[in-house]
């Protein structure tokens, strides 16, 4: 009797041992719809803020330049950018970089594995404030 529950034991755990090999983590996916989605929300509205958090996987980078957010690591497909194009905020689009019509004051950058806070603010009609944070 007793053999029986070491054999069903050792077979219970290697099929553990099994399963735990055979599964995979996925991994986080970037979302740069998230990113448009805020400036659109202070698109236009002076004095306005919206702050919200975004994961960024490994290998990953946005950078914020005058009037243009690249891409770096990842693809931003035209599906995501199609409605913003259609607001008038998004001027030119490669999967790489979107070209907008505001202006950034500064450049800001994000690199790598993490999660991060960033937050529009509104200056005027066409200038925008970038802050990021690692949270």
């Amino acid at each position: 009797m007793g053999v029986d529950y070491v054999l069903l034991y050792v077979g219970l755990l290697a099929y553990l041992v099994l399963v735990l090999l055979l599964i995979s983590i996925p991994q986080p996916v970037f979302e740069a719809g998230r990113l448009l989605s805020g400036l659109a929300s202070v698109y236009c509205r002076p004095n306005s803020r919206v702050r919200f958090r975004v994961l960024l996987p490994s290998g990953v980078g946005v950078r914020f330049t005058d009037s243009r957010i690249e891409f770096v690591g990842t693809t931003v497909g035209l599906g995501s950018v199609r409605d913003f194009m259609k607001l008038g905020l998004v001027t030119d689009y490669s999967p790489s970089r979107v070209d907008l019509s505001i202006q950034f004051e500064g450049t800001v950058e994000i690199w790598g594995y993490g999660v991060y806070e960033v937050e529009y603010e509104c200056l005027s009609m066409d200038r925008v404030r970038v802050r990021c944070y690692k949270v």
